[in-house]
């Protein structure tokens, strides 16, 4: 595993990008980052005030221009790459969203939910000869990680539960490893199927569709399990996504979150692990959640 990030050159980073955070933003969000003693709530509130400011100036003039989503991209990259400071983030992010705001614009927390749902929530897998996987796996386990953590603080706007289907689904409903004959690959290749491009293209599918790509899916859900598993557990209603056309392809045909789908779930960890194809951490980790969910289904 490489070695995390410092803060200090996590910030240099920041102050190099094409386009920068705003230094309002930029030295109380380091500052709660380097010192864990420093005081949470006022230096929140400076890292709000240009938000409030802009909302304030933007009224008068609908043309000024200030780029809101900058604050939650730096956030989201400090997420992926510090695992260590993804509970000081949890609590700078409650307590932005809790900072004094007559408009309420601040407790609706649109921008993160924005740049969630267009950009930190994406995930790409990498391919087998990727150089930079194993950095990707531990960014997408650690966004998972940081949803299930602030799902837990009682605020319904940072609430992500719903967001953890989708990884459920993925890493411990669909099997695509089992089907052999996949009709739409062979279409994307017919023109030429012993093209080169043609053939990378074929390899690029079919990783997706590999086993292995376990080794980032199960190790998300796990994290959920681990940070967010009681609140998971005692969770009924629909699941979004399972009125989509794929759900025909999940191997689980019954009601959205409930407490049968959890015991489902942890059925299907306990069998991730044990697959010798996956890595010994996958497995690890698949092997952690599943006594954790024995002793929720328990009432501990």
């Amino acid at each position: 595993m490489s070695k995390e990030i410092t803060v200090a050159d996590f910030f240099k980073n920041v102050e190099q990008a094409e386009y920068p955070l705003y230094p309002q933003q930029r030295l109380p969000l380091k500052t709660l980052l380097e010192d864990h003693s420093a005081p949470l709530q006022p230096l929140a509130a400076q890292i709000a005030q240009p938000i409030l400011d802009a909302n304030e100036k933007r009224r008068e003039n609908l043309d000024y221009n200030f780029h809101y989503g900058r604050l939650w991209r730096v956030i989201s990259h400090a997420i992926q790459q510090m695992t260590s400071q993804i509970d000081r983030i949890v609590d700078v992010v409650v307590a932005i969203s809790q900072t004094p705001d007559p408009t309420d614009y601040l407790a609706f927390m649109q921008d993160i939910n924005e740049e969630w749902n267009e950009f930190a929530m994406g995930f790409d897998m990498p391919q087998p000869d990727d150089p930079n996987r194993g950095r990707v796996r531990q960014a997408w386990i650690n966004m998972n990680a940081f949803n299930a953590r602030l799902s837990t603080k009682g605020i319904e706007r940072l609430n992500y539960r719903l967001r953890s289907g989708h990884v459920f689904r993925i890493a411990l409903e669909e099997t695509p490893w089992e089907q052999y004959h996949i009709p739409e690959i062979d279409e994307e290749i017919e023109s030429d199927p012993e093209d080169e491009d043609n053939v990378a293209l074929r390899d690029e599918l079919l990783n997706k569709r590999d086993i292995r790509r376990l080794n980032y899916w199960a190790p998300a859900a796990a994290a959920w399990i681990k940070y967010d598993g009681k609140g998971i557990h005692e969770m009924d209603e629909p699941m979004i996504g399972d009125d989509y056309d794929n759900f025909e392809y999940t191997n689980w045909k019954g009601k959205g979150f409930s407490k049968e789908r959890f015991h489902y779930w942890r059925e299907r960890l306990e069998w991730v692990s044990k697959v010798t194809a996956l890595d010994h951490d996958t497995r690890r980790r698949a092997a952690e959640a599943v006594e954790l969910m024995k002793q929720i289904e328990g009432g501990s």
